[in-house]
C-alpha cells in the first residue's frame, strides 16, 4: 500500500482495486504518533492562458494596441486575484469552501510552474490544499467563474482550466473525534505511553495522505504514525534556514508504540 505515496499512491490505489472488504484504515504516516482524523487534501492543475502575441515598438507604432496587455500583464492581474500563497485565503477569496474548525488555516494555494509556449501562450500551474467539501468540480467552477470577469474585460483572452492536470486528486478528510477508531486509538496510545492520546490535525498540518483515497472509497480513515509531528519541528526549522540536515531517524521506541497500539486496538475494534 505505501508504494508511491508521496506522489501518486500507486499501491493505495491498487489495493482499493481487490476485492477487500474493508472497514477501516489506520495510515502510518508520520504524525508523531498524534490521532489525526482531519487532513487537508492535494489538488493540482492549470490555467492556460493565450492573448495576442505583442513584439517591441507595436505599442508605439500603433495607437489602437497602446493598452492591450500582453499575456505576462494578464497573468500577473491573474495571480493578484487568486491572492497570497501558503497561506490563509482573505474574506473576497475565488475559492468557495466551509471553514473547518480543524483545519482552520486552509485552503491554500502555492504556485508550482509557468510554462511558456510562446510569447501568447502562457500556463500557469499550481496546487491547493483542499478542505473537506472541495471537489475538482469546485474548484473548476471557482476559476470559470474568476476567470470569465477577465476574458469579459479583455475581450481578445482567451483561457481554459485544466483541472486536473497531473495525479489523481487527494480529496481532504474528516471524521469524528468520537468515532470508536479514534477513540481506540487515543484511549491505546494513553494506555502503552502513559501520555493522553492526542487527537487533531496539528500531527499531520497542512500534510496530505493516501487515506485521501481509502476515505473516498468509503472507509473510515485516521492517520497514526511514529516520526514527524510536533516532535519533528525543531528539525525541520534547522533545514529550512540550512542550518543542519532534518532528522530523519524514526525512535525505536515510537516504532514499538506504535505496532503495539496497531495491534491493541484491531484487536479492541475487531473484538
Amino acid at each position: 500500500g505505501v508504494q508511491g505515496h508521496k506522489r501518486v499512491s500507486s499501491g493505495t490505489l491498487h489495493l482499493l482495486k481487490q476485492d477487500y472488504k474493508i472497514d477501516y484504515a489506520i495510515n502510518t504516516e508520520n504524525s508523531g504518533n498524534m490521532v489525526v482524523q482531519a487532513f487537508v487534501g492535494r489538488s493540482e492543475g492549470k490555467i492556460h492562458i493565450k492573448a495576442k502575441e505583442l513584439h517591441f515598438h507595436i505599442k508605439d507604432i500603433f495607437p489602437q494596441f497602446k493598452f492591450q496587455l500582453t499575456a505576462f500583464e494578464i497573468m500577473n492581474q491573474i495571480l493578484a486575484a487568486m491572492g497570497p500563497e501558503m497561506q490563509s485565503p482573505g474574506p473576497d477569496t475565488w475559492m468557495t469552501f466551509t471553514k473547518h474548525s480543524d483545519l482552520p488555516n486552509y485552503p491554500q494555494i502555492r504556485m508550482e510552474i509557468v510554462e511558456f509556449h510562446h510569447l501568447g501562450y502562457l500556463v500557469l500551474e499550481f496546487q491547493i490544499r483542499t478542505v473537506p467539501g472541495m471537489t475538482d468540480e469546485t474548484i473548476t467552477q471557482d476559476l470559470r467563474r474568476m476567470l470569465d470577469k477577465f476574458e469579459d474585460k479583455y475581450p481578445y483572452l482567451d483561457t481554459r482550466v485544466e483541472w486536473p492536470s497531473r495525479t489523481k486528486t487527494r480529496p481532504a478528510a474528516s471524521t469524528s473525534r468520537d468515532h470508536p477508531l479514534v477513540q481506540s486509538l487515543a484511549h491505546w496510545h494513553e494506555r502503552v505511553t502513559g501520555e493522553p492520546g492526542d487527537v487533531g490535525s496539528q500531527g499531520r498540518s497542512g500534510a496530505a495522505a493516501d487515506g485521501s483515497h481509502t476515505h473516498e472509497a468509503g472507509i473510515t480513515t485516521v492517520l497514526y504514525g511514529p516520526g514527524g509531528g510536533e516532535k519533528d519541528k525543531e528539525y525541520r526549522l534547522k533545514a529550512h534556514l540550512k542550518e543542519g540536515q532534518p532528522d530523519e531517524r524514526i525512535a525505536i521506541k515510537d516504532l514499538i508504540t506504535t505496532t503495539k497500539v496497531l495491534a491493541l486496538t484491531a484487536a479492541d475494534i475487531c473484538g
